[in-house]
């Protein structure tokens, strides 16, 4: 028999240290999320996953590559979330063996830090209960600037992920994944992206994650044809919705209405000045060569603009 348990309850440690607290939900295909408390008494979220036989191949490729992820650093971009793995007989590997001499049966996720801050999602909404628009520019643009350092910098080919130099894409960007630490903003699962390829086809993944947040996402993503441009687009309509307070697709759109005014580039932008709807237009252009060519490249445009 199995000595890996695969339910847990308050008070058990899946990873020594780590205390469970309490359980968000239980999701799809053996999932559950849990709140813990970690060694140094801060909370943490963690996410254990039964290892079904379909997602074996895929978790250890992720396993895999999440040494090398690991050793990015930047300081607008959050720590990603440490992997254990139990096997059958009960070991707990934080780091790929050589081979296993038992079969893998749950993964366990500790995202650190993020429970702990606030994200521009949460701000937006703390200026709407104010009964302000949308965020205060200065503020806004001040984020972005972050945000904006943290995606050029995944977007420069020089990481070394195992198979050469390459750039990152983070392919999911929206406000919740934007976090306020002290008085900047960081970037979060920014290796989400090549963490679901390694999970599954890159279209059939790609397209989920869009389709997960499709009212940021590039034409291209929808294709599941991720780039660096795509990151660009997303994070101009992250820019209009907190600055305007509306998302630029009608509230009643539905999705394959929204998947067709995306292809299109009908976005809705009218709630923006004219000057900073002449650079979001340039930033969500069609054709991916015609957008900024770096994120900064774009706040600095809005930066030079007097806000209304």
């Amino acid at each position: 028999m199995s000595s890996v348990r695969r339910s847990y309850q308050v008070s058990d440690e899946p990873v020594p240290g780590y205390r469970l607290t309490r359980s968000y939900e239980s999701g799809s295909s053996g999932i559950q999320y849990w709140e813990a408390v970690g060694p140094d008494g801060g909370l943490v979220r963690l996410t254990v996953v039964v290892i079904r036989e379909d997602m074996k191949e895929g978790l250890l490729a992720w396993f895999g590559v999440l040494p090398y992820f690991m050793r990015i650093s930047h300081p607008n971009l959050l720590p990603l979330p440490s992997l254990w793995v139990k096997t059958a007989d009960g070991r707990l590997l934080s780091e790929p063996p050589a081979d296993f001499s038992a079969p893998p049966v749950e993964a366990i996720e500790i995202e650190s830090p993020s429970m702990r801050f606030k994200s521009l999602r949460n701000r937006f909404r703390e200026c709407r209960e104010q009964g302000q628009r949308g965020m205060p520019w200065q503020e806004l643009v001040w984020y972005m600037e972050n945000v904006a350092e943290a995606i050029d910098f995944l977007h420069q080919p020089v990481h070394e992920l195992g198979r050469g130099p390459e750039a990152i894409v983070h392919g999911d960007l929206r406000p919740g994944r934007m976090l306020i630490v002290g008085n900047a903003a960081k970037l979060a699962d920014w290796a989400n992206l090549v963490r679901w390829k390694a999970f599954e086809a890159e279209r059939r993944i790609t397209a989920s994650a869009a389709l997960k947040s499709m009212v940021y996402a590039a034409p291209e993503m929808l294709d599941g044809q991720p780039q660096p441009a795509s990151d660009r687009y997303s994070l101009a309509i992250v820019y209009t919705a907190l600055r305007t307070g509306a998302m630029p697709y009608r509230k009643e759109t539905t999705p394959s209405e929204m998947r067709e005014l995306i292809h299109k580039g009908q976005v809705e932008l009218s709630r923006l000045t004219k000057p900073e709807k002449a650079v979001i237009e340039k930033a969500i252009a069609l054709d991916p060569a015609e957008r900024w060519p770096t994120c900064i490249a774009m706040v600095r445009a809005i930066q030079s603009l007097v806000p209304a």
